[in-house]
């Protein structure tokens, strides 16, 4: 149990690194255009950013074995590249399904309402998927800096 909780805390700072590097861009260079000034784009500025995150983690995995998030010192938890994959395959799912679930609450919800939600819902997704990947892709005892699990019949 710890070292599942362990194994979540250092992906939740590699996403996080790695996000705030990409709404830092995304941000500055596409998003604050004069047209992102009515309500309406407003709302809609988390769907687009969620998506682009989700466009972003897929394509890592064309041009990077293991995915963005290996970048940012993945080594040195002497994880396999199966697992990083699985790991950014479910951020791109996460990211996708914040961004619909944002259309969705744009149509369904009052402004002061999204607002709240956009607020919390968000945030607790995105500090949640870290642990709940360490604890569904880790399920093997041995997966970390222990090296593979051997088998008792050795």
């Amino acid at each position: 149990m710890r070292r599942k909780l362990l194994l979540g805390l250092s992906l939740y700072w590699r996403l996080l690194v790695v996000s705030l590097i990409l709404a830092t861009v995304l941000v500055v260079s596409i998003l604050s255009t004069p047209l992102m000034e009515d309500i309406t784009y407003i709302r809609l500025k988390p769907t687009v950013l969620f998506s682009l995150f989700g466009l972003v983690w897929l394509a890592s995995l064309l041009a990077l074995p293991n995915g963005i998030a290996y970048l940012v010192w993945g080594k040195r938890l002497n994880l396999p590249t199966q697992f990083w994959r699985k790991f950014t395959v479910a951020l791109a799912v996460l990211f996708f399904a914040l961004a619909l679930a944002n259309l969705l609450a744009i149509y369904l919800l009052s402004v002061q309402s999204w607002l709240q939600y956009k607020l919390y819902v968000p945030s607790a997704a995105i500090l949640a998927a870290p642990f709940i990947a360490a604890a569904i892709f880790s399920r093997a005892p041995e997966t970390a800096a222990n090296g593979p699990a051997r088998s008792k019949e050795a």
